[in-house]
């Protein structure tokens, strides 16, 4: 049968399931994995068999706008002292974002197609026309966007007296070995990501990968508005952070955000001197505009700076929080209880480097302050906790999990289990039916390898597994590898990668 021939309805089925978006509701999209790859030229060729099936694919075909060189490699050697397990190298690539650019402006309709953007600071060269520039520019210009140094019709000014009004870029490290490359590339390259976002929207997810986040300031005079933005992802680039504070224009536009993730936001990297200025955390949070954020996943920044952070988070319902060194941990209990009348899913944990020894050489001798009770947490549905933040290496079975819990509780995950907790398990699944009556899942993460001398007691604890069954409670295990990749964190964040992922991450779970 030709597809002319076949119903509106098929036709619109059939492009839908050529969409990674439409698929895979909540996750996003990517041009990593080869069946994406091959999913958007089978849509493209759709868009040239026929204007019939071009008026049902190129609608589907601009769903999404991925960048084409997110991770290609990930290093997961590991130095002691230094964080730099699980590095990323990204190839030089083409990622067509001028062109994409030409579609949106050339083409309005098309731009109010896109729903989700992922966007990468670093690639090839853009090459334009003097043509495609003056339309890029007449374009930011109408929405109040500045254009970036270097600006000239015809390309790139050649020197530095050529920079017009602008002074050069000194907040980058160039790569002067190619023939050709303009030291200002790569603020030309963040203004054409700015432009992308403010010409979409109806973007609903957007993962924005980035070296200190100053392109975003475009957003402070613009006329851009992003009512349709749900889901923001940050993450740093190439070992690099950002400062959370500097994401407010972009979220001064975005004022229906729920979903926030802010990776690699320490910015210690970025500007240590500013670092040492913001680490008591009122400059770290300023303007930060976060009302209606429902979910916030980030890793590790100073605790102080952690406290006040949530704070601004007047509807918060979901927190995720991991952290790499003792050193940072935070009272977790303090820095949350503003929560505690909403909070309805709770995920803290260490993410451990894949140092040579057990999980257990890790963890700091009985130093530190284990969560004792989320009794005042009368919303919480979901614990994902590590077994140290309940108990300390010297702690013997004592009935935490019993005292901690509340009758709210549905999911429990326990991540790097590394030691037996039989008899409080026992204890937490007699109790379930009087105690816990909405318990419907336990998952247990069994850290890895386990050490000989802990092989036993781990064997025993999963004889609990059958009581638990009879009590209507489902129970799963896992396996927890040190060394996750932080990224994997992020729905879709890193696609077509053989990592470790975080254990709150490594699948759906009833």
């Amino acid at each position: 049968m030709a597809f002319n021939s076949l119903p509106n309805e098929i036709l619109a089925q059939i492009c839908s399931c050529l969409c990674f978006h439409c698929r895979n509701p909540g996750m996003f999209p990517n041009s990593n994995t080869k069946e994406s790859r091959m999913d958007k030229i089978t849509l493209a060729r759709l868009c040239r068999a026929s204007k019939m099936l071009c008026s049902f694919a190129q609608p589907v075909l601009f769903h999404y706008y991925a960048t084409g060189n997110l991770a290609r490699s990930v290093r997961t050697d590991f130095q002691e002292y230094n964080r730099s397990w699980d590095v990323e190298y990204w190839n030089f690539e083409d990622d067509k974002l001028p062109a994409f650019l030409r579609s949106l402006i050339t083409r309005p309709d098309l731009a109010l197609c896109v729903k989700s953007l992922q966007l990468q600071g670093f690639g090839d060269q853009d090459l334009c026309s003097p043509e495609l520039m003056r339309l890029l520019f007449n374009a930011g210009n109408a929405l109040n966007f500045k254009p970036p140094a270097g600006w000239r019709w015809k390309g790139w000014a050649e020197e530095p007296e050529d920079w017009s009004d602008y002074e050069p870029p000194t907040n980058r490290t160039y790569i002067v070995s190619y023939e050709n490359f303009h030291p200002d590339f790569l603020d030309f390259h963040d203004w054409l990501r700015a432009l992308a976002i403010a010409l979409t929207p109806r973007t609903e997810m957007l993962m924005y990968i980035c070296e200190g986040l100053s392109e975003l300031d475009s957003f402070k005079e613009t006329k851009t508005v992003l009512p349709a933005l749900k889901t923001l992802a940050l993450r740093g680039a190439n070992d690099e952070d950002y400062f959370l504070s500097s994401i407010h224009p972009l979220l001064t536009v975005a004022p229906n955000l729920e979903t926030l993730y802010a990776l690699d936001c320490n910015g210690v990297k970025n500007s240590p001197s500013r670092y040492s200025l913001v680490a008591k955390g009122d400059m770290w949070i300023e303007n930060l505009a976060v009302n209606k954020v429902h979910k916030l996943v980030l890793d590790e920044i100073p605790p102080a700076v952690f406290e006040k952070l949530i704070e601004r988070f007047v509807q918060l319902e979901d927190l995720e929080y991991y952290i790499y060194s003792w050193a940072n941990y935070p009272n977790i209990m303090q820095a949350i209880s503003p929560t505690k009348g909403r909070l309805r899913r709770l995920c803290f944990g260490y993410l451990p480097p894949p140092a040579p020894g057990h999980y257990e050489s890790r963890l700091p001798d009985n130093d530190y302050a284990t969560i004792t009770s989320l009794q005042e947490f009368t919303q919480l549905e979901e614990l994902v906790i590590d077994q140290a933040l309940l108990y300390r290496k010297s702690d013997g079975p004592k009935g935490t999990i019993l005292v901690t819990l509340l009758p709210s509780i549905r999911r429990i995950h326990l991540t790097y289990v590394y030691k037996s907790m039989y008899e409080d398990l026992m204890s937490l699944a007699h109790e379930a039916p009087r105690s816990f009556p909405n318990l419907r899942s336990l998952k247990i993460g069994l850290s890895s390898p386990i050490p000989p001398n802990r092989i036993a007691e781990i064997e025993k604890m999963k004889a609990v597994e059958s009581t638990f069954v009879s009590m209507g409670v489902h129970v799963s295990w896992a396996e927890d590898l040190k060394g996750p990749f932080l990224y994997t964190a992020i729905p879709g964040g890193a696609p077509g990668l053989t990592v470790t992922h975080v254990p709150a991450s490594s699948g759906v779970w009833e």
